[in-house]
């Protein structure tokens, strides 16, 4: 699914301000298996995911498409309160 699917269907289910924020390049297939007991895996956990913190700041235009995973933030809209109340 792609950033505007996301954004879309948060629209249709009636959030605003909708922001889809990229993560995950080179920690994913990694931190998944943190607890896993292959020590490569381990050491290389950590510094992919400050590696990837680091993208996701500086190059957020290329990590919508490169990211494995996208995370979608909305905000409920507030209705005024009626008149009288």
């Amino acid at each position: 699914m792609s950033g505007t699917q996301l954004t879309d269907l948060f629209h249709q289910g009636g959030l605003e301000q909708v922001r889809v924020i990229p993560r995950g390049l080179f920690s994913t297939p990694f931190a998944e298996v943190i607890l896993h007991p292959v020590p490569m895996a381990r050491l290389l956990a950590g510094p992919l995911c400050r590696i990837d913190a680091v993208l996701e700041m500086g190059l957020r235009s290329v990590m919508r498409f490169v990211s494995w995973n996208l995370i979608a933030v909305g905000r409920k809209p507030q209705h005024p309160e009626s008149p009288g109340q």
